[in-house]
């Protein structure tokens, strides 16, 4: 039998940028949805820039859990968004064309 994961979705998308300690704290409370959903992870997306120290400060708060992390944070949602599996996106929901760059 194959062990399915269950993960907990988390948005964070405020109209201006944020510090990191803000971004932590919204992180952290989100974080306990995945224990009383009973998952395994969570998966947190972002429009706000996160280094890659920051994302492992985010990760290691969910590994002392015990629990998976994945992150789609600005520059990885406009690397999808650039992507041509990003277009249907880009349109129905931005609708923005691929010539033309997203605001996030």
């Amino acid at each position: 039998m194959r062990k399915e994961w269950k993960y907990v979705a988390a948005a964070f998308f405020p109209i201006e940028d944020k510090t990191f300690r803000v971004i932590k704290k919204k992180f952290a409370g989100d974080l306990k949805g995945v224990k009383k959903n009973d998952a395994n992870g969570i998966v947190f997306l972002t429009n706000q820039s996160l280094t890659p120290g920051e994302r492992e400060t985010l990760a290691g708060l969910a590994s002392v859990e015990g629990h998976k992390s994945i992150f789609y944070h600005l520059e990885r949602l406009r690397a999808l968004l650039d992507s041509p599996s990003g277009y249907g996106a880009r349109l129905e929901f931005l609708e923005v064309d691929m010539l033309s760059r997203p605001t996030l």
